[in-house]
């Protein structure tokens, strides 16, 4: 397996600082409303099982970008009522990209996604 590389993250910062700004005060501000209007005693089991719904939704209505929304908010909820840091994600991110990248994957299925061969 090639080692991780995280050449490519500190390209996407650097290139896109703004778009990252404006990312981190999605995660402030929702992180704030959720807390505020749901509480604190909470896991991350309920935001995760509202994301199944939401996915639903956007594979019923893919053009609405309302509900791509709905499913990122749901996950940084998630995410966060898990204790994990958004750097935590996105470094596993390209170590699961990477370890994709390796995997040998058949061409898409009729409903039009691939899984990887198991090894």
């Amino acid at each position: 397996m090639t080692p991780f590389n995280i050449r490519p993250l500190i390209l996407l910062l650097k290139k896109n600082k703004e778009m990252i700004n404006e990312l981190t005060r999605l995660i402030y501000e929702h992180s704030k409303f959720s807390t505020e209007t749901f509480g604190s005693n909470r896991n991350p089991i309920g935001p995760l099982k509202h994301l199944l719904k939401e996915v639903q939704e956007v594979i019923d209505e893919p053009s609405d970008s309302e509900e791509f929304a709905d499913c990122l908010l749901l996950f940084i909820d998630a995410i966060r009522l898990n204790g994990h840091t958004f750097e935590d994600i996105i470094y596993a991110a390209f170590k699961k990209l990477e370890k994709n990248r390796n995997r040998e994957w058949p061409p898409l299925n009729s409903e039009g996604y691939s899984e990887h061969k198991k090894s």
